[in-house]
């Protein structure tokens, strides 16, 4: 978020490439919710997450040196979307896209569809 309370989707991305946590989260609102669906979690049963539970697993992951790159950011004010692909340190690649719901400049929802490699 920016300093006068709008949406920037720049310094999301800023944060997430960097791997400042801290920055990061900053984005996120108090009563932020994910929905993420993958080959193991399909659309019908998707992995649910709240705001504590989606920073643990940032943390976990840029902890162990996994790398993201943000790409085709589509800036908004109540709605952006970003693609993404994440390195893990095994060499095993991540991509996908996420749309992200905004109100007052935080990130309320986060809906993503991955796929990674097996």
């Amino acid at each position: 978020m920016s300093s006068n309370g709008k949406f920037d989707i720049k310094n999301l991305k800023r944060a997430w490439e960097s791997g400042d946590v801290s920055q990061l989260m900053a984005n996120y609102a108090e009563g932020f919710k994910q929905t993420e669906m993958d080959a193991s979690t399909p659309p019908s049963n998707p992995r649910l997450r709240t705001r504590q539970q989606f920073a643990d697993v940032v943390e976990s992951g840029l902890a162990r040196g996994a790398k993201m790159t943000l790409s085709n950011l589509v800036p908004g004010q109540k709605q952006a979307a970003y693609g993404f692909s994440c390195l893990m340190p095994s060499g095993v690649k991540m991509v996908g896209n996420t749309i992200l719901e905004l109100k007052n400049g935080k990130i309320i929802k986060d809906t993503t569809v991955q796929v990674l490699d097996k």
